[in-house]
């Protein structure tokens, strides 16, 4: 499948209706049942792990698409995540580390990561959902680690509860990220247990007998 069609299929995935329901999105993954992908994955983390910027961004395909503003192959990863001065919440190891580490999904010769991009639920609008990747996550009342426990969450697609317009605060070292329970109570889980599901994502492809880097984007 041509990588735009591929690219439009996947975003098409993850439109839907608003919904306050709070789904179970248990991990996979699909891609560990091809050993030479098991192999390439490996040795991608342990360059990304060592910072070996020659050798990740050999893991990318020249046509690989890193945004949807244009920026394309290893110069792209360059130009929009390792270019000197430019400042993001994530340094571009740890948001690939994290990306790739985080199970995987199969669609066609397609292997996709995180596990739940593709596997969102419908009815639950992607914008207005977190998805919970661990396993007995603490909810909190506040967003403090001296709030009271209303109960753990273990990989649950919950609804956002911004306060005033706000998404996320800082407290305790931790940012925390306002959710809501499905009893209605408004909760906090630290940042380190939640992911967007329009958040970052990585694709995977076959090209011979080598696999590549085929996208690394985040949004719509």
């Amino acid at each position: 499948m041509p990588r735009l069609l591929l690219l439009a299929a996947l975003a098409a995935s993850l439109t839907a209706s608003p919904s306050a329901q709070v789904a179970s999105l248990p991990p996979r993954d699909e891609g560990a049942q091809d050993p030479s992908f098991i192999a390439f994955r490996a040795k991608l983390l342990t360059a990304a792990a060592a910072r070996d910027t020659s050798a990740v961004l050999r893991a990318f395909a020249p046509d690989a698409t890193i945004s949807f503003g244009g920026d394309s192959g290893p110069e792209g990863v360059r130009d929009l995540w390792l270019r000197p001065g430019i400042e993001r919440e994530t340094d571009f190891w740890t948001a690939l580390v994290q990306t790739v580490s985080l199970g995987s999904v199969v669609q066609g010769d397609i292997v996709s990561a995180p596990y739940y991009f593709l596997a969102m639920p419908e009815a639950l609008d992607p914008f207005e959902h977190v998805i919970v990747v661990g396993e007995q996550v603490r909810v909190r009342s506040e967003p403090t680690l001296s709030g009271s426990v209303l109960g753990s969450l273990t990989y649950q697609v919950v609804p956002r509860a911004p306060v005033d317009g706000v998404f996320e605060t800082t407290a305790d070292g931790y940012t925390w990220v306002p959710i809501r329970l499905a009893s209605g109570e408004r909760g906090w889980i630290a940042d380190t247990f939640v992911r967007s599901p329009v958040g970052l994502r990585a694709g995977f492809e076959k090209r011979g007998s080598t696999w590549q880097i085929l996208y690394f984007v985040e949004g719509d």
